[in-house]
């Protein structure tokens, strides 16, 4: 049986922030390896994560598709940060041997911070712009294919405009910010979205979408270019199912 979604939506898609003075004594400790994968509107750059002990890791963004996997050790908390310039790894090492573990450098700037485990088998962290700030919001999902399943989409509307219309060949109800589905489809399917503007109805997104029985896909459609246009901007982000190891010629002869 399938598993309910689930997301984490505050002020403008932004996790809470749980930084505190006593970094290393407020973080849970677990063994881990607690897998997740990020992706963003854009290619973020200089933001960073580590296990408790480790060195800071650069997460790395695509714009159609996932990041490789990363893996969580000895916490149930990631968090997300960014460095100063002048960070040294030398002397957090160095800090490290004397302090013990710390989840992160004392110097960094914190993003966001959540419980990794919190009803999420394998998260996905999408990092999207937000109008007039530098710092992007994140919306966690469960990425698991046993919820998110082969041959299936998804439709996450982060216009802030009011959609309806047809999507994925059936007349749709009204869809607002936020994510929705997963909807499967059969290979091909129509998408024709509109929102009403100064008494008229305008066009948002027309097209069409295709899945292959192996992929599954989020479709992303974001705030517009130009402002007061109603056109979205759109990412079509796919994953492939990976291919089963073919069997040892030998095993197959016996």
């Amino acid at each position: 049986m399938k598993k309910s979604f689930s997301f984490l939506l505050g002020v403008g898609l932004i996790f809470s922030v749980l930084r505190t003075d006593s970094q290393a004594e407020e973080t849970p400790m677990g063994p881990g390896p607690h897998a997740f994968r990020v992706f963003g509107d854009r290619t973020y750059a200089g933001i960073y994560f580590s296990s408790p002990g480790e060195m800071p890791e650069e997460l790395k963004f695509y714009s159609t598709f996932r990041s490789p996997e990363y893996h969580l050790w000895e916490s149930n908390i990631v968090t997300f940060y960014t460095l100063p310039d002048d960070f040294s790894e030398e002397a957090y090492a160095l800090r490290q041997e004397e302090d013990g573990p710390l989840p992160y450098p004392p110097e960094a700037e914190v993003l966001y911070q959540v419980d990794i485990t919190e009803n999420w088998e394998l998260p996905l962290f999408i990092f999207l712009s937000q109008s007039g700030s530098q710092t992007p919001s994140v919306l966690g999902i469960e990425d698991s294919p046993d919820t998110f399943s082969w041959g299936e989409v998804m439709l996450f509307n982060g216009t802030e405009m009011i959609l309806e219309g047809e999507f994925l060949n059936r007349r749709s109800r009204r869809i607002d910010f936020g994510l929705h589905g997963p909807y499967q489809i059969n290979r091909r399917a129509s998408v024709q979205l509109t929102t009403q503007r100064a008494g008229s109805t305008r066009t948002v997104f027309d097209g069409s979408l295709t899945v292959a029985a192996d992929e599954r896909l989020i479709f992303f459609l974001l705030p517009p270019l130009r402002p007061g246009s109603p056109e979205a901007q759109y990412r079509l982000v796919r994953d492939r199912k990976p291919q089963e190891p073919e069997k040892d010629k030998e095993e197959e002869q016996e």
